[in-house]
């Protein structure tokens, strides 16, 4: 698995530079690449009878793509939870509409939908039946909350960059008959690419 991390990590070195030598967009803008380390938690909304919630570390290597259009941006992630049994990465990618923007709120606070596609296990063979396999794709559909905390330091800063996330995911598809289809995750957005200067 840390091969597969020195993999992004490369990868997103690799296009910051490209990501910060671009000109002005026609409709997709210059790409940001930011890290998204936290907290994701289970069984905490809907879970079956008898199951616990529980709250684990989650590692998301995100790229977002702005476009021409103020309100949409195209995103991609790349995600593991560890201290999991089996760890098994997952990737997630789609959309990113955004209902209330910074500087409709003095710069504090962004509001976003995001209805995306995750390819990540699937459910147990004990739960999945036949034709198991150990991924699927499923359809998330995302209330994104981002906390300005920072902002009032100067822009060149790299804390003015910095924000606090809040996600809140139904998976309307691709989950285990009877399982808790909310997901809660919790953390910080760290910039990674452009850098501030």
């Amino acid at each position: 698995m840390s091969r597969t991390l020195m993999m992004v990590a490369a990868l997103t070195a690799a296009c910051a530079g490209a990501a910060q030598a671009q000109k002005p967009c026609s409709f997709l803008c210059a790409p940001v690449f930011v890290a998204q380390p936290g907290l994701v938690i289970t069984n905490a909304i809907g879970a079956p009878a008898g199951a616990t919630s529980s709250t684990n570390l989650n590692l998301r290597f995100t790229t977002v793509v702005p476009t021409q259009l103020s309100r949409l941006a195209l995103v991609a992630l790349f995600q593991l939870t560890p201290g999991v049994t089996a760890n098994d990465p997952g990737i997630a990618y789609g959309g990113v509409i955004t209902l209330l923007r910074p500087q409709d709120t003095g710069g504090w606070l962004d509001v976003a939908f995001d209805p995306l596609g995750v390819y990540s296990p699937a459910p147990p063979p004990s739960e999945a039946g036949e034709g198991h396999r150990h991924y699927n794709n499923k359809l998330d559909l995302e209330g994104n909350v981002g906390l300005h905390l920072f902002q009032s330091l100067r822009p060149s800063s790299y804390l003015h960059g910095v924000t606090v996330y809040g996600l809140l995911d139904y998976l309307a598809t691709g989950v285990a008959s009877g399982s808790d289809r909310w997901v809660i995750l919790t953390g910080l957005t760290l910039p990674l690419a452009p850098w501030p200067r």
